[in-house]
């Protein structure tokens, strides 16, 4: 079970950090690209009957056991301390973003500025 958790807590810190790359606001480094078209072709209207129309209700929120991110906690901890950081934070959202958990470690809360030295991750 602890490597489970471990594994989870790495996916989790890996997909924290990947996240800050889709913002870097950076377009020098990769332009654009423009799809072509050759051509457009357009169907004639049909006079079929329309297809029904279905509803799909929200996932449902799962709901975690007291401690269950308890080891995820501890290996944030025990990576500031290896790194020699002031601080470090760990958080889970659900499908509509959500906190489902934060822990901070040291000088650093939700509102802490980040930063991801470019190169590391984002190249």
């Amino acid at each position: 079970m602890r490597r489970a958790s471990s594994g989870a807590a790495v996916f989790t810190a890996a997909a924290a950090l990947l996240a800050g790359c889709g913002s870097s606001g950076s377009t020098a480094a990769n332009p654009p690209t423009t799809p072509t078209v050759a051509s457009v072709a357009t169907a004639p209207p049909t006079t079929g009957v329309p297809a029904p129309t279905t509803t799909t209700s929200p996932p449902v929120r799962k709901i975690f056991a007291a401690g269950a991110f308890d080891a995820t906690d501890a290996l944030l901890a025990e990576r500031v301390r290896a790194a020699g950081l002031s601080g470090g934070i760990v958080r889970m959202v659900d499908f509509d973003g959500n906190v489902i958990h934060e822990h901070a470690v040291g000088n650093v809360s939700g509102s802490t500025p980040l930063s991801v030295p470019r190169g590391i991750l984002c190249d």
